[in-house]
């Protein structure tokens, strides 16, 4: 009688499962992606300005195991169409306890991110510094792939040594303070992007990452300290590198 009532048991606690898996299933078919007013209004919030939707996109390239649907589209400020910057919004399912959840990943845009990017090339090149940017492992111009579809993300490479370490990361710094002057914007907006300094000797092949570095977000704090990055904090870390390379 007890091994009866066991299976029984068993056999109830499945059906409940099943029945929540089901019901988990259908909220992620029901949760919606944004409307083109929804993704104005967000952007608006966003950076205190009007945009449009220049197009929608077909492409599946930014999805994931995890993302159940999602939809590209091409924007921009309403007062400069031409300067277009990419909107990723993406239905995602999360690992629960026992049964996957569904919701919207934070609506994705790269338009602080972009700015950054095409303001930080321009002057690191005023400034003669030797860099280059990845993207997904793979060097790449800014200027091309600023006209590419993209999310946000990559990194600025510089490659120094013990003599020139501390020069390059001033100037590195000072850059990244003229540009959030010139972008109030990039003041209060945190996205992904990564500067980064190498020891000369690195190579660099397409397809791999380049490991051993000191790097820091202009536009992130760091995720132990909660601290953001400054040009003495990088520099220690530096010197760290090589004290321990030798």
């Amino acid at each position: 009688m007890d091994i009866i009532l066991l299976w029984l048991t068993r056999i109830l606690v499945f059906l409940i499962g099943c029945v929540f898996a089901l019901f988990s299933s259908c909220k992620g078919g029901d949760t919606k992606l944004y409307t083109r007013n929804e993704i104005l209004t967000i952007l608006s919030e966003r950076y205190g300005k009007e945009f449009v939707i220049v197009e929608k996109l077909k492409t599946t390239d930014f999805d994931t195991k995890w993302t159940v649907k999602s939809r590209f589209y091409a924007a921009a400020p309403t007062d400069d169409q031409e300067k277009i910057f990419w909107v990723y919004d993406e239905v995602k399912k999360y690992s629960g306890l026992y049964f996957p959840s569904y919701g919207h990943n934070s609506l994705q845009d790269t338009y602080a991110h972009d700015c950054f990017l095409q303001g930080f090339d321009t002057l690191t090149r005023e400034r003669q510094l030797s860099c280059i940017y990845r993207y997904r492992d793979n060097t790449i111009d800014v200027s091309d792939h600023l006209s590419q579809q993209h999310l946000q993300g990559g990194e600025f490479c510089f490659f120094i040594n013990q003599d020139n370490a501390e020069e390059t990361v001033t100037a590195v710094f000072e850059i990244c303070g003229k540009l959030k002057e010139e972008f109030p914007l990039l003041n209060h907006q945190q996205f992904f992007l990564i500067v980064s300094f190498y020891d000369e000797s690195e190579t660099v092949i397409d397809g791999k990452k380049l490991l051993g570095g000191v790097y820091f977000s202009p536009c992130k704090p760091d995720y132990s300290s909660g601290e953001y990055a400054t040009a003495d904090s990088v520099l220690q870390k530096i010197f760290e590198m090589y004290e321990e390379s030798q």
